[in-house]
């Protein structure tokens, strides 16, 4: 009986708040609720979609489907031999290796630091 009477209490001051407060106020909040509940529902959509191309776009302009990086060193002792095998292998299409190094700029007293990809321009 108690879950009965406070529906019933809430649905009365629910009403008579409805009835007699501002309709600007009323139709406000409404609008404000379906905002909120827009970005709940479309924005991770959205963002999500945005990453998938991003990596789409890095994929088909930049790294390809594979990078092979060593575990321990900076440089892969035999990297030429290790490119022509690759690039051998039935169903690539191209095959490449890059030196990345880093650089500092340095002007004044600003400074900042880079990353530079040396590449083959032929293979790339």
């Amino acid at each position: 009986m108690t879950a009965f009477r406070s529906l019933r209490v809430a649905i009365f001051l629910a009403v008579r708040s409805i009835s007699r407060g501002n309709l600007g106020v009323t139709l406000l909040s409404v609008a404000m609720m379906i905002v909120v509940f827009i970005s709940v529902s479309f924005l991770p959509a959205l963002i999500s979609g945005a990453i998938v191309a991003i990596d789409r776009s890095v994929v088909t302009t930049l790294t390809g489907d594979l990078t092979i990086t060593s575990a321990n060193d900076p440089v892969i002792a035999n990297a030429a031999e290790y490119v022509e095998q690759i690039d051998s292998t039935a169903g690539v299409d191209a095959a490449t290796a890059i030196r990345r190094v880093g650089t500092q700029i340095a002007f004044g007293d600003e400074s900042n630091a880079w990353g530079v990809d040396a590449i083959d321009p032929r293979s790339f």
